[in-house]
């Protein structure tokens, strides 16, 4: 089946979600930012975390990478260490899954 045809049974929401990631992966360049921006709590979140959390789980987790990690303040005052690609799966199974 061709992409044509799958569009045609999405809802708008569902339409524009995709537009929205098809235009941030098909960037040569893409940050940690653009993919936050691509999550409905984009605005409750800091892509720079604190740096005594980050030595922390680099002690317990050696090859721990930063770079697929955030600060997010929406459920927590505090707020909690996130991985970004995992939300955003979260975030789009939701979207995609609605009918």
């Amino acid at each position: 089946m061709k992409l044509e045809q799958y569009i045609t049974y999405m809802s708008e929401e569902q339409k524009d979600e995709l537009v929205k990631f098809i235009k941030v992966i098909a960037n040569d360049h893409m940050s940690k930012g653009d993919l936050m921006r691509l999550l409905p709590t984009y605005e409750k979140m800091d892509s720079a975390m604190p740096m005594e959390y980050t030595k922390k789980v680099k002690e317990l987790i050696p090859n721990w990478n930063s770079s697929f990690h955030a600060y997010d303040y929406t459920n927590m005052s505090f707020g909690e260490i996130v991985n970004i690609p995992e939300k955003l799966i979260i975030h789009l199974n939701q979207v995609f899954t609605e009918r």
